[in-house]
């Protein structure tokens, strides 16, 4: 799998692109970097120069943040991620014995949404082979456990069933690692059974599973918590209820599902409980995260001033932040963010990238040009490298005199 460019005609040359929200795979800064060094420009915002839009592949309802098109039809081309990442050359076509899948791909593939593919691998069910990124890529045996999962929805159980489904047969089936995986596991009529010989029996040896339960207790709704109905929810894989309290990671986990299956509203909900219950920094960084995915960019600002206020050393959020402050146009903010992650860490290379780029933008190239020289410094093989070039070069080629 390849990052860099290996051609001279570069695939997004005079393109203009529009990242619509965060993305699955890689964070907005390296998005922007790939962009650019495959010949494309970043568009801040949607105008009629933009040729491509780029959006997660579990971007969920990704139309409603886009304008209405003139006339119905839309100027420019929408791409996902995983189709981003192909048309560069990123993602490898291997022999069909090798081929890898995105969650895009496999949810295509077995006729589900990419948000069940990327929950199924959260809990566990499916392992990614690697990453591009953050994005898994799953081999072709995992088709297999991905297509009986995707059976049990089309059969009419819901996840929180198919959860259910699952943790029994984990539970009928200790010493055995991966059972949906490791066994022969046929869906027939909503309920997991294993081939034996020529019949079907249930894992603990009956002929079926007996799922006759009332009621209440089958139902498709996950077991509850004391308040807030998207909050009552536990993990349903843990067995039987119990009158343990939740915890921050319950809350936090259910947050991460949420969020994979496209339901914002019910992830933020699920992400404050997790504060509720005693969470730490990790949860405001990922509740902004998704309040900045909802559009809320305001909210999600004073929640990464909050994971600071929690904990200072959090680079990643304190760049994080002087990106969001420097995409809502708080210069000095932003400034004062970069140089907070420069006084922790001297070498970070995307602080003195981030910030060599604001000073450029506010024509103190004097103070930009130390930035742009210590960056190449500390990150000579990163793809802002041949920008961080040009820069210098445009700098010594100016008649000292001006």
């Amino acid at each position: 799998m390849d990052s860099q460019p290996q051609t001279l005609g570069l695939p997004l040359e005079s393109k203009r692109v529009y990242i619509a929200g965060p993305l699955s795979s890689v964070t907005r800064v390296r998005a922007v970097e790939l962009i650019r060094a495959y010949g494309g420009a970043d568009a801040k915002n949607l105008d009629d120069s933009v040729s491509i839009v780029l959006v997660a592949d579990d971007a969920g309802d990704w139309q409603s943040r886009l304008p209405e098109p003139v006339g119905g039809v839309p100027w420019f081309e929408v791409l996902s991620e995983s189709e981003m990442w192909r048309r560069l050359g990123m993602l490898e076509e291997p022999e069909e014995q090798a081929r890898l899948y995105t969650p895009t791909m496999l949810g295509e593939l077995v006729g589900v949404a990419p948000e069940a593919i990327s929950r199924w691998r959260r809990r566990g069910y499916l392992r990614a082979t690697r990453e591009l990124g953050r994005m898994p890529l799953f081999a072709i045996g995992e088709v297999h456990v991905a297509r009986n999962l995707a059976a049990l929805l089309q059969e009419g159980c819901s996840q929180s069933r198919v959860d259910k489904l699952v943790a029994q047969l984990i539970a009928n089936e200790p010493d055995i690692e991966r059972p949906l995986a490791e066994l022969a596991v046929v869906v027939q009529e909503g309920k997991i059974c294993l081939r034996r010989g020529d019949g079907l029996v249930e894992p603990g040896g009956q002929l079926l599973f007996d799922f006759n339960q009332t009621e209440a207790e089958d139902d498709d709704r996950p077991a509850s918590i004391a308040f807030g109905p998207r909050l009552a929810q536990v993990d349903p894989t843990a067995g039987e209820a119990t009158n343990a309290a939740p915890t921050a990671e319950d809350a936090r986990l259910l947050a991460l599902d949420l969020q994979a299956e496209g339901d914002l509203p019910g992830a933020i909900e699920a992400c404050r409980a997790a504060l509720l219950f005693g969470g730490g920094p990790e949860d405001h960084v990922l509740l902004a995260q998704l309040l900045y995915q909802s559009g809320d960019s305001a909210g999600a600002r004073e929640r990464y001033f909050t994971a600071l206020e929690a904990d200072p050393s959090d680079l990643e959020a304190r760049t994080s932040l002087g990106c969001l402050l420097a995409e809502s146009g708080d210069a000095a903010l932003a400034e004062a963010a970069f140089r907070g992650a420069l006084e922790q860490t001297a070498d970070f290379a995307d602080a003195h990238y981030h910030l060599a780029r604001l000073l450029d933008e506010s024509n103190r190239d004097d103070e930009a040009i130390d930035h742009w020289r210590r960056f190449l410094e500390v990150a000579p093989a990163s793809p802002w490298a041949e920008e961080a070039t040009e820069r210098l070069s445009e700098s010594e080629d100016k008649d000292p005199a001006d």
